[in-house]
């Protein structure tokens, strides 16, 4: 049975992974780890015109906390970076076949009930 994705890579909860960028303000956030494992932001920076708190908010999927949370680790040294070999195109001594052209289909002789005509 696979591994699910929020155990691979685990960070302890409400760790700050990084800093972004807030969708709605433009103002700096700190992207925290959640306990489920999903990676997100909440803002509180204040608006310059009315002065409320800007409350933009941003969550991340499974998959792409997973990503998150393996490029923090890479980058903080507790996980080694591993990198996945290409496979070589084929073919590099030969030519590539040349395609081939369909036989020309024969002219139906049967009416549409399959007798002929």
């Amino acid at each position: 049975m696979a591994t699910p994705l929020k155990n691979q890579h685990q960070v302890e909860a409400g760790t700050e992974i990084g800093k972004g960028k807030c969708h709605a303000c433009g103002g700096v956030v700190f992207i925290t780890i959640s306990k489920s494992g999903a990676a997100y932001y909440n803002c509180y920076n204040r608006s310059e015109k009315t002065g409320r708190p800007c409350q933009g908010h941003s969550r991340w999927g499974a998959s792409d906390s997973l990503n998150i949370r393996r490029a923090y680790l890479v980058k903080s040294g507790q996980l080694q970076e591993t990198k996945i070999k290409v496979p070589e195109a084929a073919n590099l001594n030969k030519a590539p076949l040349k395609a081939v052209e369909p036989e020309p289909q024969k002219e139906d002789t049967t009416d549409e009930y399959g007798l002929g005509l």
